[in-house]
């Protein structure tokens, strides 16, 4: 999140575009909302594709109309309950149908229906940028596992994943053990942070570390791989922690949520080339949680609404 100097305030229209304006470009504002529309294009054409009758299926998402019963072009029928079921099937992800439970390239993963990173690692593989075989990768913001499931399954040596969310947490340990990864996953329960505190309202730390102290767990002489994908801690982590800490790693990849610019900048004074990739250009992301979220920091309280998000990708010059 980005900070400013401000009483507790709720990220209105106004507030969410002077704090968009000040860490992205007038062109890539320009070109979030024409992201956001090509992807729901993209959606539309594969939908077209999947289904006989699309434009029922199509018009229920729209207008959040359910259960639907979708037709696909091979003769089989779904019915689908929500939007997270009409996603998952519009991107070729199976479900039990009587359970939360989503299969992908042959893994497991409880509590995956309401995760669209499933979507995003598995079947977009928006973390081909990391090189992570024989390596050390540092998960921070691991949610069900999905990601530190798919880096394992990669060939990573060893993975360090943080989750802070309690429900979180235990479905990324099921997962874990589901999918044979404990030798290879360690599993905190914990945040991440820079130097300030922070917790989302949802949550409840039992602990929150810093980089310096993650890497003190780490093999001295593996490579050192950061995934950030944590709904605001981004900020807090790659501004405040020092310099000397972050050049540490050979790649990193960052989730924003909230533009980039300031975490651009940082990277590129930590000696790294830094590019979109993953997520990729800044998209227009329309109130994006079900419930209200809240974001706590040095006092103050922010209510996230849209977002701006994407990611860039750092690797060591």
């Amino acid at each position: 999140m980005i900070y400013y100097d401000v009483k507790d305030v709720k990220i209105n229209s106004l507030y969410f575009l002077l704090q968009i304006m000040y860490n992205t470009t007038f062109l890539d504002l320009i070109k979030s909302y024409k992201n956001y529309a090509k992807f729901n294009i993209e959606h539309l054409k594969i939908c077209k594709k999947k289904y006989k009758n699309y434009a029922n299926v199509m018009y229920s998402i729209l207008t959040n109309h359910y259960p639907v019963i979708a037709k696909s072009r091979s003769g089989s029928e779904t019915t689908l309950h929500d939007y997270f079921d009409a996603y998952n099937s519009i991107m070729g992800i199976n479900s039990d149908p009587t359970e939360d439970i989503m299969y992908v390239n042959n893994l497991k993963f409880y509590g995956g229906k309401k995760q669209f990173g499933l979507v995003g690692i598995f079947v977009k593989d928006v973390y081909k940028f990391l090189p992570v075989n024989g390596n050390m990768v540092i998960d921070i913001g691991a949610s069900i596992g999905d990601s530190s499931i798919y880096f394992a399954s990669q060939g990573a040596k060893k993975v360090i994943a943080l989750e802070p969310d309690a429900r979180a947490f235990e479905l990324a340990k099921k997962n874990i053990t589901a999918n044979n990864f404990n030798d290879k996953i360690d599993l905190i329960q914990a945040g991440c942070t820079g130097k300030n505190t922070y917790h989302y309202d949802s949550y409840v730390l039992r602990d929150s570390v810093n980089l310096e102290q993650i890497l003190d767990k780490c093999e001295k002489t593996l490579p050192k791989i950061l995934k950030l994908g944590c709904l605001g801690c981004e900020y807090d982590v790659i501004l405040n922690t020092p310099e000397e800490i972050i050049s540490k790693f050979s790649h990193i990849q960052v989730q924003f949520h909230y533009g980039y610019r300031n975490i651009k900048e940082k990277l590129e004074r930590c000696g790294f080339k830094v590019r979109f990739c993953g997520l990729g250009e800044p998209t227009f992301i329309k109130n994006p949680f079900e419930g209200t979220r809240t974001f706590k920091s040095n006092g103050h309280t922010f209510t996230l609404s849209n977002m701006i998000a994407g990611s860039i990708c750092a690797i060591k010059e």
